[in-house]
């Protein structure tokens, strides 16, 4: 299985990857990979993950290949969306990040107003925990929720995440689960396809 479109472009001196699946061009989903990941994933995780959303729920999914993440990469990165889907006044654009790709999401795009909905997946709060909280305490979207595994390396700091719940923001964790959701990659089906 493949995206329905995939392109590269140049930024800075960083050749990066987007896959884009298409469903409805008013209902869209940026997957941000972990350190290193591409637009595939392990054994074509994300791929597959796009296909069933925009199947299962009507998403349109761009997969954006790893980076290192910075205010200016995310303007790059909305830029790429605007050459697919135009104008985004007025259409639901919803974040799923894993480990860096959560931890830049939440930094770097939550602050964004057109961004509805956001679910990070284990950000590695040892790296970078003050500009996380911050992104959690300010998130003004409609939802912005932290997903860990009992087993991640980062649980021991959840507890800082918790003191910012709040309505439009929810920690989770689930029991048993690693850094790569190893035993059970449908509840970040379930969880995605729930917002």
């Amino acid at each position: 299985m493949s995206f329905d479109k995939v392109i590269s472009a140049g930024y800075e001196s960083k050749e990066l990857t987007y896959g884009f699946s298409f469903g409805s061009r008013n209902k869209i989903l940026i997957i941000k990979p972990g350190a290193g990941g591409s637009i595939y994933g392990h054994e074509n995780k994300y791929v597959n993950l796009a296909h069933r959303l925009k199947k299962e729920c009507g998403f349109s999914v761009m997969c954006c290949s790893d980076s290192m993440g910075t205010s200016a990469q995310k303007e790059f990165d909305i830029s790429i969306l605007q050459n697919e889907f135009g104008n985004l006044e007025g259409k639901e654009i919803y974040c799923l990040g894993f480990s860096r790709g959560a931890s830049q999401l939440a930094i770097h795009w939550s602050n964004d107003k057109r961004i509805k909905k956001m679910l990070l997946v284990n950000p590695p709060l040892m790296i970078n925990t003050p500009h996380i909280l911050h992104a959690a305490k300010t998130f003004s979207g409609e939802m912005m929720t932290f997903l860990f595994g009992s087993e991640d390396p980062s649980i021991n700091l959840v507890p800082l995440l918790k003191l910012r719940e709040r309505e439009n923001l929810k920690v989770e964790v689930i029991e048993g689960e690693d850094h790569l959701f190893s035993k059970s990659w449908e509840i970040i089906f379930e969880k995605i396809s729930s917002i």
